[in-house]
């Protein structure tokens, strides 16, 4: 083909009016719109028990990091001071990681895992198995997708971006939530706000019978950016595409929002749109009272771990 009917064949593909639905129709995004994991058809999914997963993953993980935040208080510094002493490699590797500050081991871990999901992808005796566990879709039986999912890219750019996003806004995150030396507060937040996201786009989904699936980790992602915003409200950021120029952060928060609206009312199905809605919905409810009542909820959990404890001391 000739130079000037390539430019010409490219003409009339950006004059066509796509429809958002039939943007971006890669590889990966043919396979969502074609999701067929658990072979259930659209009944698969039992509304009941993506929020009974939901609820088991945010009182677990608010128990856990309440007991291990109370004991990592009691360890960490003589971990810390103990690897000083030691030689070697595995030493030197140690010392490095309790050197970084608790946002950069949070923001790494969650990196990793993304990563090595992300290589998972590129394994196809994998295929069945990742679309099964990775990509959450009303036509799966299983719970799991749920929050596996938030830690599922397909595409470089999908993981970059919001692993940059995710490195932005650590570090307020945990300032809000009270972490400094461990990031015990932020991995329950981040883990229960995936699953609620997830959950709150697979009714959606669910009420309108579509079976395009999803993934990523948008939605824990706009948790994150919009209990940062309503903690700084006074912020400015500065967006990739416009980086010289500062926006006020409610005023970014709530374009973002409007989009996820009208991309919701129109049926657009690039984006989960549900589910970004669910993730803001969920930093809302814990800035407006659900974070209060985690945090009366953990006090009586330490409470009653320090009883136990206590007991059994008692009686050896």
């Amino acid at each position: 083909m000739s130079t000037r009917l390539r430019c010409t064949a490219l003409a009339s593909l950006w004059r066509k009016k796509l429809h958002p639905n039939e943007f971006l129709a890669s590889h990966w995004r043919k396979r969502l719109y074609s999701s067929d994991s658990g072979s259930a058809g659209v009944r698969g999914v039992r509304l009941w028990r993506a929020v009974a997963f939901t609820a088991v993953v945010g009182g677990t993980s608010y128990g856990v990091s309440a007991v291990r935040g109370e004991e990592n208080r009691k360890r960490w510094m003589r971990r810390y001071w103990a690897y000083r002493k030691e030689k070697g490699l595995a030493a030197e590797v140690k010392r490095w990681w309790l050197g970084l500050s608790a946002a950069s081991r949070f923001s790494l871990t969650i990196v990793a895992l993304n990563g090595v999901v992300f290589a998972m992808w590129r394994v196809r005796r994998l295929s069945q198995f990742m679309d099964k566990f990775f990509i959450s879709s009303i036509t799966q039986r299983t719970s799991l997708p749920l929050l596996l999912s938030s830690f599922s890219h397909m595409e470089w750019w999908h993981l970059g971006l919001n692993m940059m996003v995710l490195w932005s806004f650590a570090p307020v995150l945990l300032n809000i939530l009270g972490d400094r030396l461990t990031a015990h507060n932020s991995w329950p937040f981040y883990l229960t706000s995936a699953a609620f996201a997830s959950a709150v786009g697979l009714a959606v989904r669910k009420m309108r019978g579509v079976t395009v699936g999803s993934l990523g980790a948008s939605g824990a992602l706009l948790s994150v950016i919009t209990l940062v915003v309503l903690n700084n409200p006074d912020a400015m950021f500065y967006l990739i595409f416009f980086p010289f120029i500062p926006l006020p952060a409610p005023i970014v928060l709530m374009g973002v929002v409007s989009l996820d609206v009208w991309g919701l009312v129109r049926g657009w199905q690039i984006l989960d749109h549900a589910g970004h809605l669910g993730g803001v919905l969920f930093a809302c409810l814990y800035q407006w009272g659900l974070g209060e009542a985690i945090r009366t909820g953990q006090t009586k959990v330490v409470r009653r771990w320090k009883q136990i404890k206590n007991n059994r001391t008692s009686r050896t």
